[in-house]
């Protein structure tokens, strides 16, 4: 009644069964549940008015003495990371 192709993985296939996985494995990609992550990029805060620009950016872990801060035009660059791998405080 059912010939080799029906059988696959010793199961018959059912494409309803196959459709709900699918749907899952959509659901848990696009929520990010499946590849969790960390940011790439620190928070950052801006704040601009007509005279001045004030930015708060969260480095934890940063050695102050290790980072570089550079302005040119209208960028600024942030570089640097941890110094002798101590945490301040620590």
């Amino acid at each position: 009644m059912f010939g080799p192709g029906v059988w696959r993985f010793g199961r018959l296939m059912d494409p309803y069964a196959e459709m709900s996985r699918l749907r899952s494995e959509m659901n848990k990609l696009f929520s990010g549940a499946a590849h969790p992550f960390t940011q790439a990029y620190p928070a950052v805060n801006i704040w601009v008015d007509e005279q001045e620009a004030i930015v708060t950016v969260e480095l934890a872990g940063i050695d102050p003495e290790n980072l570089d801060i550079s302005v040119q035009g209208d960028n600024l660059t942030l570089s640097g990371g941890p110094g002798s791998g101590n945490i301040a405080g620590k």
